[in-house]
């Protein structure tokens, strides 16, 4: 099986859900399921066995300032208009979305490739309105 996981920051933090990415990735290969982090340029794959598919994007402290959400949705947007076509492209069977805010590249994702399983798993409480009507 051909899984993505789906997190900006998961090359640029070592929170929780970036850990995960990795780890649950690691295990995944072990397994012998080829497992790509997508996430933004600025770092690098914390295991050589999981794949890093790595984009520009900008970082939120260069949008204006109208709220810490704002910034963040605008990050990910940024991230998401480079990743999008590659996502699309690869034919993975699971992409596995981590935060509330890559809730776009879902949206985007849906229903594109039939065999394709969109996925959204998180721990985060940031949240835009309609997030929980899927």
């Amino acid at each position: 099986m051909r899984i993505a996981f789906y997190n900006v920051t998961a090359t640029l933090k070592h929170g929780g859900l970036e850990t995960y990415c990795w780890e649950v990735g690691r295990e995944l290969v072990l397994r012998g399921h080829e497992v790509t982090v997508v996430a933004g340029e600025g770092g690098r794959a914390r295991h050589p066995e999981v794949n890093l598919a790595a984009f520009p994007f900008r970082n939120r402290a260069r949008f204006p300032d109208f709220g810490t959400r704002v910034r963040k949705l605008m990050a990910r947007l940024s991230v998401r208009r480079e990743a999008l076509p590659y996502l699309l492209g690869e034919g993975f069977d699971a992409v596995i979305i981590h935060k509330p805010f890559d809730m776009p590249a879902m949206w985007s994702l849906k229903g594109v490739h039939p065999g394709t399983r969109v996925a959204f798993r998180s721990g985060g409480t940031d949240y835009l309105l309609g997030d929980l009507s899927f």
